[in-house]
């Protein structure tokens, strides 16, 4: 299987997106992240649902992604603590496109660059729906 960035993705990784030695993200955090997002890319505020048409279910194209990324994986930091890779602080919630391009260009989009994206994002959303 190959990751959005093109790099191969070890077999067990296939189900949960996971290696065995991490942990999944928790119905929680999903949650969360969803929420706060508001159902919106963080980087071109697009909708992350598609509604269903007469002939097939809704679709979702928004992904949970890591800012920090487990070893291997853009922006990987060996000093991250691994239990921490899942958390809420980790995680922002982009579409299929915005989550290929900040992958593939991880030096442009940094971790710093990310956590500065999510939290405008959310911010905007909370002041879109106070």
């Amino acid at each position: 299987m190959l990751h959005s960035s093109g790099r191969r993705v070890p077999d067990e990784t296939r189900e949960t997106g996971h290696t065995n030695n991490t942990m999944a993200i928790s119905d929680r955090t999903r949650k969360l992240l969803w929420g706060k997002s508001g159902n919106r890319c963080a980087r071109c505020f697009r909708i992350l649902s598609v509604d269903e048409t007469e002939l097939d279910d809704p679709s979702i194209v928004g992904e949970e992604c890591h800012i920090v990324s487990g070893r291997g994986g853009p922006r990987a930091d060996a000093d991250f603590p691994a239990d921490e890779i899942d958390d809420y602080a980790n995680l922002i919630l982009l579409c299929r496109i915005d989550h290929k391009t900040v992958d593939d260009q991880e030096h442009t989009f940094d971790a710093a660059v990310l956590r500065t994206m999510k939290d405008a994002h959310e911010r905007k959303v909370a002041r879109a729906f106070p």
